[in-house]
């Protein structure tokens, strides 16, 4: 029996890195602008994700094992099972041919908001 090596480059560090690749032209593409069309007139319940809002992209450079790529803020919120919480994260993502990768995920910190550029500091911090 023989051993399979694995491929060069950096392994995924938890399940949270790993990423499911969904062209924007696929049919999976296609059911996410539907999604997103059907949540602009839906209120989320107990349980549910409310409004996701991402701002304009810029980019970052590569630290660490990270490589340069394009850095997003998302913010949401999530209702669970009577309160409301806003969640605030700093997205690296890095495209493969005609598919974008989510690198890295970080929430952003107060001390990030401080400087001016929260997505930039909270990945540059990871």
């Amino acid at each position: 029996m023989r051993r399979q090596q694995r491929p060069q480059g950096r392994e995924p560090r938890a399940e949270s890195d790993r990423v499911r690749r969904v062209p924007a032209a696929s049919p999976g593409g296609r059911l996410c602008r539907e999604r997103q069309a059907q949540a602009e007139h839906h209120r989320p319940g107990p349980g549910e994700d409310g409004e996701v809002k991402a701002s304009a992209p810029q980019s970052v450079p590569a630290i660490g094992d990270h490589p340069a790529g394009t850095g997003v803020l998302v913010e949401y919120t999530v209702t669970w099972p009577d309160s409301t919480t806003a969640s605030r994260k700093a997205v690296r993502v890095v495209q493969q041919g005609d598919t974008w990768l989510v690198d890295q995920s970080e929430d952003i910190a107060e001390s990030d908001e401080a400087h001016g550029n929260p997505v930039r500091d909270a990945l540059m911090r990871g």
